[in-house]
């Protein structure tokens, strides 16, 4: 299955074949202290587009399912990603830089700053289909950063 459109395409990203992690009524987030905003944003847009009744929940050093957001640096989420075997590549650790890992366990978002996760959201939304009557994640490893250090837009103001 071909991957979804996703706007802005990431720096790095590599699909996993076959591989989605299901949404179920009952999905959980797990969330580190500094991921709690990411965390409710993603509930909310979930419960609006899906009608996924999805609770937040801390996550924990024994969480090895769910999605699980936070950002890089927080001992659990380190931890996560230990255990799952996800590898940082590095240029992500900077400021709106984010990595995301889907597959059948887990759909990881971590967020290098508040923003990061955001965008680890924004994308994970993106993600999003309908497979077999439900509601899947594409399996994916992302790791992304912006292109530039600033983020700018172009106006087109034609002349009358």
């Amino acid at each position: 299955m071909s991957l979804n459109i996703i706007h802005p395409r990431p720096q790095w990203i590599r699909q996993r074949e076959g591989v989605a992690f299901p949404l179920h009524s009952v999905a959980r987030i797990f969330t580190t202290e500094r991921g709690c905003t990411a965390a409710e944003q993603l509930r909310r847009r979930l419960q609006r587009d899906f009608a996924l009744d999805v609770s937040v929940e801390p996550l924990s050093l024994q969480t090895r399912s769910g999605i699980v957001i936070g950002q890089l640096g927080e001992p659990a989420l380190d931890a996560f990603c230990d255990a799952c075997g996800i590898a940082l590549m590095g240029p992500e650790c900077v400021p709106e830089g984010y990595i995301t890992d889907v597959d059948a366990d887990h759909a990881l978002i971590g967020g290098y700053d508040a923003a990061g996760a955001w965008y680890g959201t924004e994308l994970l939304r993106q993600l999003i289909d309908r497979r077999h009557g439900g509601l899947h994640v594409q399996g994916v490893e992302v790791h992304d950063w912006p292109f530039k250090a600033f983020r700018g837009v172009h106006l087109y103001m034609p002349s009358r």
